[in-house]
């Protein structure tokens, strides 16, 4: 049998500390927290050791988000190596806490075509990758799939460089569906995207969810899950199917609340 774990893209609702917020986790029954380092990484090593053990007695499974403005297509140099190193700090502090998963965006396509955009990424990544190796640090980068139409991470685009490095490609259903105009609508569309994502071989899945809002450019904003945009409940059936660990971070706006919802529809 699968095991699926479910949790909340940072701390619960309420929560003001780690210290407070991680056994609130366990004691609601969820048992995943992704990290969000979205607009800067402000944790120090030591905190993150001490977070990190908070979670481990919890038995708390923790990732990290890297700050969101890494761009990899950037025409600036400077830009491109300032979004390596910080890719680099991310991975760092990921040791720290015992996160063996490390989740990030790429950045636009800054005016290039997708092959040359997808070029570079593989670049500045494997650099990232070989420092973390040289570094012994026990973690995985996940690149995730974009929800507007301008930034680099189709999900043919982020299988195409977990095909030359090492990385895992990190499924977001709500920007998928935002990506191609509304495009899940039914359990045979997210089985479609599973099996694709299933043709590297990777012995697990790391994925987010939320309900979204868009227009023709795509992705605006989380919605929670009673949006129903895309339904949580076609993706149900497609996930029990499976025989592999999963992870499911939510990003909804009532976060711990609706990953609460989300379990009971798993039925765990």
């Amino acid at each position: 049998m699968n095991m699926i774990h479910v949790g909340p893209a940072g701390l619960p609702i309420g929560a003001k500390t780690s210290e407070k917020g991680i056994p609130r986790l366990a004691e609601i029954g969820l048992d995943v927290l992704e990290v969000q380092f979205g607009h800067g990484i402000t944790m120090k090593t030591e905190g993150a050791k001490r977070i990190g053990a908070i979670a481990k007695e919890n038995n708390i499974i923790v990732s990290v988000h890297a700050p969101y403005y890494i761009s990899f297509n950037s025409r600036k140099k400077e830009t491109r190596d300032k979004s390596i190193d910080v890719l680099k700090r991310t991975a760092k502090i990921a040791d720290a806490l015992g996160a063996e998963r490390v989740v990030c965006h790429c950045g636009s396509y800054s005016g290039l075509d997708s092959k040359e955009a997808t070029s570079n990424i593989v670049e500045c990544v494997r650099e990232v990758l070989d420092w973390i190796s040289k570094k012994g640090y026990e973690v995985k980068i996940g690149i995730e799939t974009m929800g507007r139409k301008n930034v680099w991470g189709s999900l043919e685009e982020v299988i195409s460089v977990a095909k030359r490095i090492d990385v895992f490609p990190v499924i977001d259903f709500g920007h998928m569906h935002a990506r191609h105009g509304g495009s899940l609508r039914c359990e045979t569309d997210f089985e479609k995207i599973i099996q694709k994502y299933e043709s590297l071989e990777i012995p697990f899945l790391h994925t987010h969810f939320s309900c979204v809002s868009y227009n023709e450019k795509g992705e605006l904003g989380h919605l929670p899950i009673s949006a129903k945009e895309p339904d949580f409940a076609f993706l149900v059936p497609v996930l029990n199917r499976r025989r592999y660990d999963i992870r499911i971070i939510c990003e909804s706006p009532l976060l711990d609340r609706d990953a609460l919802v989300m379990k009971k529809m798993l039925g765990y």
